[in-house]
């Protein structure tokens, strides 16, 4: 039921469904599947996103007072106080869940992700409402409300969030 709702949203942008994995890591499958040049897969993707999420981390040790809502957000995400086991690992803080597979993604990882892939990443929800948008940079796109496929470039990342679970579109369509 859920996929064929996202099945029939994107259609209404001449996209196509990716049926993303549901083993934690399906954002990262997601955008993996969008860009291939970047990442081999999932995993492959979410180590890149953690590790430059941590060099950026390590410039700003105090955070700045010059962050955009978007980077303040990023950086909030980051230090965020989390605490659970997954697997043999206890998860502390926003970074270790970006690196541990299998672990929760947020939205706001999209900050990361864009500058990792090099490309506009645009999340949205199951309603077509843009939840975020971010450019090639990390920028926040803005967005009146809708998603219109007409206002960013082909070469994209789309996500479709419903709840916790991320899918995308299917790459063959670009």
């Amino acid at each position: 039921m859920q996929e064929a709702s996202v099945d029939a949203l994107l259609r209404q942008h001449g996209e196509n469904i990716y049926r993303s994995s549901r083993d934690g890591n399906c954002l990262y499958d997601s955008a993996a599947h969008q860009c291939p040049e970047i990442a081999k897969d999932a995993t492959d993707l979410r180590r890149q996103v953690a590790c430059f999420a941590r060099n950026w981390q390590q410039r700003y040790p105090n955070g700045n007072i010059n962050f955009s809502p978007v980077e303040a957000r990023a950086y909030a995400r980051l230090q965020g106080d989390v605490g659970y086991e997954a697997g043999d690992t206890t998860i502390t803080n926003g970074l270790e869940e970006i690196a541990v597979p299998g672990c929760f993604s947020d939205h706001i990882d999209t900050f990361f992700l864009a500058q990792v892939a090099r490309m506009p990443v645009i999340v949205i929800d199951t309603d077509n409402h843009v939840t975020i948008a971010v450019d090639e940079n990390g920028k926040s796109m803005d967005w009146l409300d809708a998603y219109d496929r007409n206002l960013v470039p082909r070469r994209k990342i789309l996500l479709v969030r419903d709840g916790p679970h991320f899918m995308g579109r299917h790459l063959e369509q670009n």
